[in-house]
């Protein structure tokens, strides 16, 4: 059995990058858990053009076409996202792009949000496969 791949989007520029990612995770036919934060929303309508909602999303505003129930939308802030849990298995995580500010939180090890305790999940089940 895959797991899910874990698919964040921030505020960074090359956004294009990450509607990318998801196209090819789509067209794959993978299991996708997706956020995108506050920032990534904006620089999304900025670079892209794309004017949507994090609440409620509709992923063919991001991926035009793509109707699939294989992409589980989790909001950035929802700490009881099954997926923010130490318990939930994931094949990994992605963060495309990767701002500057969550980049720091991986470093240092804190979180403000869904994707950065997400970060801190899934590097935690890696120290202990790695110990």
């Amino acid at each position: 059995m895959n797991h899910p791949i874990v698919v964040a989007i921030t505020g960074a520029s090359g956004v294009i990058y990450g509607r990318r990612l998801l196209q090819v995770l789509i067209e794959k036919d993978f299991e996708i858990h997706l956020s995108i934060s506050e920032s990534g929303q904006k620089v999304l309508q900025h670079e892209l053009g794309i004017d949507f909602d994090l609440v409620p999303f509709q992923l063919s505003e991001l991926v035009p076409g793509a109707e699939t129930t294989k992409v589980t939308y989790h909001h950035y802030k929802n700490f009881m996202a099954p997926i923010a849990s130490g318990s939930f298995r994931t094949s990994g995580m992605v963060i495309c792009p990767c701002s500057g500010s969550t980049l720091i939180v991986i470093a240092t090890a804190s979180s403000g949000n869904w994707i950065q305790r997400t970060i801190r999940m899934t590097e935690q089940r890696l120290q202990v496969v790695l110990t």
